[in-house]
């Protein structure tokens, strides 16, 4: 039985700056409405599952929100 959490087709956690800048323009072209949106996120990227961006995503706006409220406590 294949795992659904990790797929070999992936490179897992390590994201290159090319990736990060087409994970980027992906998002703006694949908005939260477009159905497969990190099938198609993916896709742009290269080399990820829907299930490492998807991760990625989540991993990106957390440190955002993070990074907003250390901000703020200065």
């Amino acid at each position: 039985m294949a795992s659904s959490s990790m797929s070999s087709r992936g490179s897992g956690g390590s994201w290159t700056a090319k990736q990060n800048k087409a994970f980027e323009k992906a998002l703006a072209v694949f908005d939260r409405d477009t159905p497969d949106r990190w099938h198609n996120v993916a896709k742009a990227v290269g080399g990820k599952t829907p299930e490492e961006v998807k991760q990625h995503y989540q991993d990106y706006w957390w440190g955002i929100a993070y990074k907003d409220d250390e901000s703020k406590e200065r």
